[in-house]
């Protein structure tokens, strides 16, 4: 445990601030490897950037739209961190994984009744989120764009692909047929 002493007070009135290791933890390790949701992987990994960003920068974006205000909360954490087109590719999947996850949720997650399904669907998706940020992440590590799109495109942009095909199937599972009365 670490005493501190607040200097702004005479040396008569001085205030005893006691700090234990929970005032600088920046990341929960069990939860961000074994969380339910990208969105909470994400609060538990860098956590004081985390709640500087949502405190003074996401919640004074005058736009309603999730998805629009994530991309520019991560355009102004990818700069953050510097200017390397890697950064902007791996922080810009971000919103594109959260949207895909909210929209599956919706479609089949919410759909299954059975407690043993609904453990075996959370278990596939831990694993398939895990990938995604596998595959996003090499932005982070190679951060020149000519190497990324190198890596990529080697792979057949298969996490592109499969983005986006979650969010079609999604958007297909969620989809109700206007139905007209006669």
């Amino acid at each position: 445990m670490f005493i501190a002493l607040d200097a702004a007070q005479n040396s008569e009135e001085t205030e005893r601030v006691e700090y234990d290791y929970k005032t600088i933890t920046n990341i929960l390790p069990y939860e961000t490897e074994f969380s339910t949701t990208i969105r909470s992987t994400i609060r538990t990994w860098n956590m004081t950037v985390q709640w500087w960003l949502a405190s003074h920068v996401y919640k004074k974006i005058p736009i309603k739209q999730k998805t629009v205000r994530g991309i520019i909360l991560m355009m102004i954490s990818a700069y953050w961190h510097g200017v390397h087109p890697g950064w902007y590719a791996t922080f810009l999947s971000a919103p594109f994984l959260m949207l895909a996850e909210d929209i599956m949720r919706r479609g089949l997650r919410q759909r299954i009744t059975n407690v043993t399904a609904l453990s075996i669907h959370d278990h596939i998706a831990s694993f398939v989120r895990m990938r995604f940020f596998e595959y996003f992440a090499v932005g982070a590590h190679f951060l020149q764009y000519s190497h990324i799109i190198r890596y990529w495109s080697s792979i057949y942009f298969i996490g592109h692909w499969a983005l986006l095909l979650l969010i079609l199937t999604g958007q297909l599972l969620n989809w109700q047929p206007n139905q007209k009365s006669n």
